[in-house]
């Protein structure tokens, strides 16, 4: 197989590999989705935004107890804003595909996955020049208040021959299958059933969940944002009792629902 190797790799990582075959050496631009990021810088901008104008317009001699809600807004609207702007330029790393395993090499430290626990489903985005690649693992979780399982998942970002890796990583997984599959979702999660499946072909028996973890994600956050703004639009007209009353009856409701 043809190696396709476009950067130096760190001393450390040269000796980790070995003499082992390197199918594939490039280095990730970053490390998370930039929608991830932005999703985070919007979310700390809405609650500095909201605590700010609390702060400057709020009477706090009035306002009691309910006078630190401004100052924990303030804290995690920093909080969060500065995680999005940091997650968005960090960097992801060096990233090394050899016969039996992917190698991440990140900041001195060195993490090994076999190729036996990806599920076999590779997404790459971009072109022959350049693009992004998508790996979905075995390993991952179940929300306790939902039905769908959440795989872990390595992002491989703005990396040359992204389409050509992406098939080199795809035959590397079906080499390592079968693998053991246990269905996270069922009609008895109490008897889950196994199967041996070939790699690549667990979406015949496992429901797509990307899209579903990226709506699901979305209601969640706009349910936090309408309760936090009735806890902040009562705290402002001086009856925080009752916005923290409603904002439990919502969240209790919407926790029923699902």
């Amino acid at each position: 197989m043809k190696t396709i190797e476009s950067i130096s790799l760190p001393q450390d990582l040269r000796v980790a590999i070995g003499s082992e075959n390197i199918d594939f050496a490039v280095e990730s631009n970053r490390a998370k989705p930039r929608g991830d990021s932005f999703f985070l810088i919007i979310l700390g901008t809405f609650f500095l935004v909201v605590s700010i104008i609390i702060v400057s317009t709020a009477d706090f001699e009035n306002l009691g107890p309910g006078a630190l809600f401004p100052g924990i807004g303030l804290l995690i609207g920093i909080g969060t804003l500065g995680s999005g702007i940091y997650s968005l330029f960090r960097k992801g790393g060096y990233f090394v595909g050899i016969p039996t395993r992917l190698i991440n090499y990140q900041k001195g430290k060195i993490k090994s996955i076999g190729w036996r626990k990806f599920t076999g489903d590779v997404k790459v985005k971009g072109n022959a020049q350049k693009g992004d690649i998508y790996l979905q693992l075995m390993s991952g979780h179940i929300p306790s208040d939902d039905t769908i399982y959440i795989h872990d998942m390595i992002y491989i970002f703005g990396i040359p021959n992204a389409l050509e890796i992406g098939q080199i990583c795809k035959k590397r997984i079906k080499e390592n299958a079968p693998f053991t599959y246990v269905s996270p979702i069922g009609e008895d999660t109490d008897n889950q059933k196994i199967r041996e499946v070939p790699a690549g072909r667990d979406r015949e028996i496992a429901p797509p969940n990307m899209e579903s973890r990226k709506i699901d994600r979305s209601e969640r956050i706009l349910v936090l944002l309408f309760v936090f703004g009735i806890v902040i639009y009562s705290l402002y007209e001086g009856q925080l009792l009752w916005g923290l009353i409603a904002a439990a009856i919502i969240l209790v409701l919407v926790r029923k629902q699902r």
